[in-house]
């Protein structure tokens, strides 16, 4: 069973992975491997299709990839050819047509054909989501257009993505409340935290300490602040905690698979990862375990796969996409959906 602070850290990860990728530009056919510490990529299968020879990389999605060669970054196509050659001291992948790079400290924007079309002035930047770009200018975050102009001002704090039209951010004494695209406060400023729209509902806690609950995009509670915490919804169903274990909900608020679990994940294509005794597995909607509990981490399916973890103790960490897990030695892979590994790093 892993210790505390490792388990906390990992949550932290996973909750960065899962809400960082881009909504648009699913992570595609391509699976990102290492190998003798370079990293290639193999297909569904486990076949690889571009050779472990890059010093990091990122995932594919509309087609490109971020990869790292000599501290620099560029991309390739699904071929593995170079179509953005090495030049950025960081790249990230493309959402709606545009990729946050960085030169030096300073982040813009490329297209997909490599060009600089939003320069890079940025202390801070993130991936466009539905037309918006969320970025940092004089330690304040605001929102700008595909042509690097700003829409809403930068004068938050902080800041999340837009998702379904709005998005949260916070008041002068730090309360979220919520804006639409033309930063027009939409739901008012009143929630100690405030998630992302999904499936026109938003997971909101009104004070520290509080219970959970959902709203709805007119800002009326839909589902009642009732849960020790709750996740987003996803394929129709919401991870919450009653009583210290995990269960899921429907939009009605209705539990539809008993709390039961010591921990829960989001229903990625059918599938949840949920944890058991130290362990993690997966079940179905119906709540039935489709893969027993027996990976010290899991993530959601994408494409057919999901990332695994297996923590022998004591290491110099372990890092696979989604995870990156200080003092730890393991190994980690894809498994499908009957639990069976498709491809399995060496350490």
């Amino acid at each position: 069973m892993l210790n505390g602070n490792i388990r906390v850290f990992i949550c932290i990860l996973v909750l960065i992975w899962v809400t960082s990728t881009p909504a648009t530009g699913q992570t595609e056919n391509l699976f990102l491997i290492k190998q003798d510490n370079k990293f290639g990529y193999m297909d569904q299968t486990g076949k690889i299709l571009i050779e472990p020879s890059f010093d990091d990389a990122g995932h594919f999605t509309e087609g490109l990839a971020p990869v790292e060669i000599h501290d620099k970054w560029g991309y390739i196509d699904r071929h593995g050819k170079i179509v953005v050659k090495p030049q950025f001291d960081d790249a990230d992948q493309f959402s709606e047509g545009l990729a946050r790079i960085a030169i030096s400290d300073n982040f813009g924007y490329i297209n997909r054909g490599g060009k600089v079309v939003i320069q890079p002035q940025f202390e801070g930047a993130w991936y466009f989501s539905g037309g918006l770009g969320l970025v940092k200018k004089n330690e304040k975050w605001g929102f700008i257009t595909e042509f690097g102009k700003f829409l809403v001002p930068p004068h938050f704090d902080f800041a999340n993505d837009f998702s379904e039209g709005l998005a949260a951010v916070p008041d002068k004494d730090g309360t979220l409340g919520y804006i639409d695209k033309l930063g027009k406060c939409v739901i008012k400023p009143q929630f100690h935290l405030a998630g992302p729209f999904n499936q026109g509902l938003a997971v909101v806690q009104m004070e520290r300490e509080g219970k959970y609950g959902f709203i709805n995009k007119n800002g009326k509670m839909a589902v009642s602040l009732r849960f020790s915490k709750a996740g987003n919804f996803s394929e129709g169903l919401a991870s919450v905690e009653i009583d210290g274990k995990y269960g899921y909900i429907n939009p009605l608020g209705k539990i539809v698979i008993l709390a039961k679990f010591d921990s829960a994940k989001e229903f990625r294509e059918g599938l949840a990862a949920v944890e058991l005794n130290g362990k993690w597995g997966f079940i179905d909607k119906s709540g039935k375990i489709r893969v027993r509990p027996q990976f010290d981490e899991a993530l959601g399916f994408k494409n057919g796969l999901s990332v695994v973890l297996e923590i022998r103790g004591a290491g110099p960490g372990l890092r696979a996409p989604g995870f990156s897990i200080t003092h730890v030695a393991g190994t980690w892979g894809y498994v499908r959906r009957d639990g069976r590994y498709v491809w399995k790093s060496s350490r």
